[in-house]
């Protein structure tokens, strides 16, 4: 199957995650449960305006540095949410 998209809502892109999975897992019966999603996904909670303002800038110097649970691949694509005050 061959699909292509240029834009995608996140709960559709869940949804479709969700679908690939479940095609897969009747395709390959030892297939993981934890399979990679389509887009990787980053979220960042903000505690105030402030310390959003601040990330804000160091995303738009390219200057954002962040410890992560696993590692990602070199021009991999991530989804970034924001949320905060």
């Amino acid at each position: 199957m061959a699909v292509r998209f240029s834009k995608m809502l996140r709960a559709d892109q869940t949804r479709l995650d969700k679908l690939l999975h479940l095609m897969d897992q009747n395709e390959n019966e030892t297939a993981a449960d934890d399979a990679m999603p389509i887009v990787e996904t980053l979220e960042l909670d903000f505690a105030d305006e402030q310390e959003l303002h601040d990330r804000l800038l160091q995303i738009a110097n390219g200057r954002l540095s962040l410890i992560v649970f696993r590692a990602y691949q070199v021009e991999q694509s991530i989804e970034l949410l924001l949320n905060g005050t």
